[in-house]
């Protein structure tokens, strides 16, 4: 697998920088297809395609299991001192949010993602600056919206249907759910 970093120009105080982005790197695939020749013996076509690189986690349930961590650590606390459970889960939500801005813009991760293994990068392969991650963990709270008996739904990317998408918070922000173990390579390769 050949990895090609394609770069854009940035003017900043009159230098020209060079930033590379996650986004824009480019991996190089080869598969070998089987298929039948004239003679009917099996023979393999080598085909190279060119793909967007994607080092995001592809399942939801890490980060579910992370987000529902750091929701628990406010939760229980509020839940022994109110005894509302909505007005606990609604303060909760809150404070995570805040909690989430900080520890992710500081150290990528926060305790849940710790526990899990996971850092968050923003495009160019750093944590993400405050706004950026005020903006991703306020969107992530959408994100459960999966709990039973709450009916929001993101549209598709084709338009047409509705599904939930616990992807919309980086998406938007252009942010990546990576294993921690990936960062080191991420950061190489961007260089």
């Amino acid at each position: 697998m050949a990895l090609y970093v394609v770069s854009r120009k940035y003017i900043s105080d009159g230098r020209l920088l060079l930033l590379k982005r996650i986004s824009e790197t480019i991996v190089e695939q080869t598969v070998h297809r089987p298929s039948r020749g004239d003679d009917g013996k099996l023979q393999y076509q080598e085909l190279t395609f060119q793909l967007h690189y994607n080092p995001a986690i592809e399942s939801h349930f890490p980060r579910l299991w992370a987000k529902l961590i750091d929701m628990t650590l406010f939760f229980i606390p509020l839940q022994l001192v109110t005894h509302d459970s909505w007005w606990s889960a609604l303060i909760s939500v809150v404070v995570a949010t805040i909690y989430g801005t900080l520890l992710e813009h500081y150290y990528g991760c926060t305790l849940g993602k710790k526990i899990i293994r996971l850092k968050v990068l923003d495009d160019y392969g750093n944590f993400p600056p405050l706004f950026l991650s005020l903006k991703r963990n306020a969107l992530a709270s959408l994100n459960l919206s999966q709990l039973p008996g709450v009916k929001f739904r993101f549209p598709d990317p084709d338009g047409l249907s509705h599904r939930y998408n616990m992807n919309l918070n980086n998406t938007v922000c252009q942010t990546y759910v990576v294993d921690e173990r990936k960062v080191t390579e991420i950061r190489e390769m961007l260089a």
